[in-house]
């Protein structure tokens, strides 16, 4: 029995360390992530940075040349995310629409401890580790 709650013990204390957050968690606090999209063919890479404001956490996604391609927020209390601005490249509607469902699927990943997203249907990977 004694081994048996000892072993319980144990997951619980593996399951709950698995479970912090990726995201920024104080007012005013930033973290810087390598970010990587890949489309299976191509992929994008880059540094992501994000700052928690309140509620929102404000996420600025840079390419490996330093040019901006992405601005967002992501609204914890709501769970939605609104795109600020996009380069030129990317800003469609129907592009949009998917980086903001892929992008809330990704920022509720990283809040329970995991740094990748993969959307099945279009075949797109993010992947935001940390970096030191």
């Amino acid at each position: 029995m004694r081994i048996f709650l000892i072993f319980i013990s144990l997951l619980w204390c593996l399951s709950s360390n698995a479970q912090t957050s990726l995201l920024p968690t104080d007012d005013g606090a930033q973290q810087r992530y390598s970010a990587t999209i890949d489309f299976g063919k191509a992929y994008v890479s880059g540094v992501c940075v994000m700052q928690r404001e309140g509620n929102d956490i404000k996420a600025c996604l840079f390419n490996e040349f330093g040019v901006s391609m992405l601005d967002f927020v992501y609204d914890s209390a709501r769970d939605k995310v609104r795109i600020v601005r996009a380069m030129k490249m990317i800003n469609k509607w129907y592009i949009k629409m998917m980086l903001r469902k892929d992008l809330r699927c990704l920022m509720k990943n990283m809040g329970e401890g995991r740094e990748e997203y993969k959307n099945t249907r279009r075949n797109i990977t993010y992947t935001f580790p940390v970096l030191q």
